[in-house]
């Protein structure tokens, strides 16, 4: 059986235990106040200097946008003054007179071949394509451009005028 000496011995042990517990427990929660504090003092303190560097950064930009508008109106002043010194020589510059370009159809113009465009794979492709007359007329060129395949292309024209007629 437990005596009374070793039963307020046990007590005073498990107070002490206890005591220790709740000691350690307040020091905890005095030391994560203390860090939520300091969190604050930094944020405030951090905010304070968003609040400067803003105020600041507003005054740069307004002397910024002076310089600008000072600079701005001052090309703009030299830009006028080109242009009304322009306008004011204009009456002394000869007049040009609009060239008579006429009327001419320059997609016809352009669909017209050269000499030196004429091939023979030209003249086939005009072949191929039933255009007789433009053959006829690419052999006849390709005759005076190649004088030593004449007999070639004479032949070449002998047959588009038999398909021609076969028409």
């Amino acid at each position: 059986m437990i005596s009374n000496d070793d039963f307020i011995e046990f007590t005073i042990e498990r107070t002490e235990a206890e005591e220790e517990v709740k000691v350690e427990k307040l020091m905890d929660n005095i030391q994560i106040t203390e860090k939520k504090e300091k969190k604050e003092e930094k944020k405030v303190t951090n905010e304070k200097t968003l609040k400067e560097e803003t105020l600041a950064d507003k005054i740069l930009r307004e002397v910024a946008q002076r310089k600008i508008k000072k600079a701005d109106d001052g090309e703009n002043k030299k830009k006028t003054n080109l242009i009304d010194n322009f306008i004011s020589q204009s009456d002394n510059l000869p007049s040009i007179k609009a060239q008579n370009t006429g009327n001419e159809d320059k997609a016809e113009r352009s669909f017209v071949v050269g000499n030196e465009l004429i091939t023979e794979k030209l003249a086939d492709l005009y072949v191929n394509q039933k255009f007789y007359d433009k053959a006829l007329d690419a052999y006849d060129k390709l005759i005076l451009k190649y004088p030593e395949k004449n007999t070639y292309f004479a032949a070449q024209i002998e047959k588009i005028k038999m398909l021609k007629n076969e028409l």
